[in-house]
């Protein structure tokens, strides 16, 4: 079973199933696996994370090792950067998203106030990565997928 959290007010805050593999570049999370042989402990720290982020993120994997009596298997996993045991997590791959909560933990934007559309640059064939690019990009690649979503009213 795979649990998918980020932070809020250096809280743990559940992420919806139907959002695992989505991760803000700007934000920190957990991922824990639990199995019959035992837990793993992810922390996912997004390239541009600030440092509270991080470290929370870090001191909260430590504290789910101290409730779990040190059982977990901690692993540390940077955007672009992840393990093949993290990435197996998510079989339909995983999405970098643009933004996220703001040092401090509000809340950056309200996700459908402004939205516009979102180009996303996809690669790969078993662990797909999506990442988010500028939606003015002219030049496209044959090597890649790129997808573009809209918001329909």
């Amino acid at each position: 079973m795979v649990l998918h959290h980020r932070f809020q007010d250096f809280k743990l805050e559940a992420v919806p199933k139907k959002e695992y593999g989505l991760f803000h570049s700007n934000d920190s999370y957990i991922v824990l696996n639990s199995t019959n042989s035992g837990w793993d402990v992810h922390f996912w720290l997004g390239e541009t994370a600030s440092q509270d982020e991080t470290g929370t993120a870090a001191i909260k994997t430590v504290e789910i090792d101290q409730a779990l009596h040190g059982l977990p298997v901690q692993y540390r996993e940077v955007q672009n950067h992840e393990s093949p045991l993290f990435l197996s997590y998510f079989p339909n791959g995983i999405r970098y998203l643009a933004g996220g909560y703001e040092s401090g933990f509000h809340h950056v934007e309200d996700e459908f106030k402004n939205w516009k559309p979102r180009l996303f640059h996809c690669k790969g064939k078993r662990n797909i990565r999506c990442y988010q690019v500028n939606t003015e990009c002219k030049i496209y690649s044959a090597c890649y997928c790129d997808v573009v979503l809209c918001l329909k009213r």
